[in-house]
């Protein structure tokens, strides 16, 4: 399937969030969602890359303009990989929604790689059935 051209240069808006970010202030936009019941990591992988040529954008990264005149573009990442993006890891014992804030923070405190598509799906595991509602 062919893509859509979208190779084009980033707004005022869009690349002032890149300007200003640094790594005591990162500009990206983050969430935690929780679902009830387990869903298969690699079912949630498939199901995502499934999707994928519905968001051509999230295949794209952001490309700095070479001499620094004009803001930076949008272009294809030739070497995509969804594996890349989405991420599985394991909350802190006893998992609980202290250490899924603590985690969180830890996930969301660092700038995001300018070195491939700006965003990250991070799953974890389900709190234990001790864990406040």
């Amino acid at each position: 399937m062919s893509h859509p051209n979208l190779n084009h240069r980033l707004t005022a808006i869009d690349a002032s969030f890149l300007y200003f970010e640094k790594k005591e202030a990162a500009m990206h936009i983050g969430s935690v969602s929780l679902f009830e019941g387990e869903i298969p990591f690699d079912n949630f992988v498939a199901m995502i890359n499934s999707k994928m040529h519905l968001l051509p954008r999230y295949q794209q990264v952001v490309t700095p303009d070479p001499f620094g005149i004009g803001h930076p573009t949008w272009e294809l990442d030739q070497s995509f990989d969804i594996k890349k993006h989405i991420f599985k890891v394991q909350i802190d014992a006893p998992g609980g929604e202290a250490e899924l804030i603590e985690l969180a923070g830890r996930i969301f405190t660092p700038m995001m790689d300018r070195r491939k598509p700006l965003w990250d799906i991070i799953s974890f595991t389900a709190w234990p059935e001790t864990a406040p509602q």
